[in-house]
């Protein structure tokens, strides 16, 4: 009996596996550009800026979900799966991995969940109202937890870094920023919910959403202390 038990569950497991969507392995290839040192300090890669005084790593990006919609992307470039994403972005995931290393990033710290690994990294997103005033918001602010009907708790987000295949970096290609849902090692960062790598847990503010879908944000990482 436990022997038929155990295959129907082994048998189950598999369809399931089955059912997923498998990622493509990509063949894109990563930008081919230096960093360069501006005149007030700061280092420009692509799109990504790091302020060394500040200690931060910042690029533009878009709202992309005003809605309320399930999300498995927090941020995705425009050839990631947007329909999934809240934030989209032009910035090359390849540039922003390099440009969180210079900041002091390690994608080997080791975690409890052995899924999960990286620094911790707080994402915060600076707008502008109508009146030219800048605001700056945790992006949990942002997200809605599905269990508790409330924002997103701030924890940060993990340093992963995405993987190779064949020598090429992965998450240029998949598009992959930051993960809520983490069924993808192709990605920059991923999220610290434990329970993250199971299920779907968070969806778009719609309140949020319909104030700041007009606008253009400018996404900005820093580490996160940690005891």
């Amino acid at each position: 009996m436990k022997i038929k038990i155990l295959c129907v569950l082994i048998s189950s497991a598999l369809f399931f596996y089955a059912q997923q969507p498998q990622e493509q392995k990509s063949t894109m290839n990563v930008p081919n550009e230096k960093p360069r040192k501006l005149a007030d300090g700061k280092v420009q890669l692509g799109l990504v800026t790091l302020d060394p005084k500040k200690k931060e790593v910042s690029f533009p990006g878009s709202l992309n979900q005003s809605e309320r919609a399930d999300l498995e992307l927090l941020i995705c470039t425009p050839h990631g799966r947007k329909h999934e994403g809240l934030i989209v972005s032009h910035v090359s995931p390849y540039q922003l991995e390099f440009m969180l290393y210079l900041l002091g990033g390690d994608n080997e710290v080791k975690r409890e969940h052995k899924r999960k690994k990286g620094s911790l990294i707080n994402i915060d997103i600076e707008w502008e109202d109508d009146h030219g005033t800048k605001h700056r918001d945790p992006i949990e602010e942002w997200v809605l937890d599905m269990r508790s009907g409330k924002t997103m708790a701030r924890r940060g987000f993990y340093f992963c870094g995405s993987n190779f295949y064949k020598g090429i970096y992965q998450a240029e290609g998949t598009g992959n920023i930051c993960l809520l849902f983490s069924s993808s090692p192709a990605t920059v960062l991923d999220c610290a919910d434990p329970q993250s790598g199971d299920q779907i847990l968070y969806t778009t503010n719609p309140d949020v959403g319909k104030a700041h879908m007009s606008r253009n944000i400018r996404i900005i990482m820093s580490l996160r202390k940690e005891r």
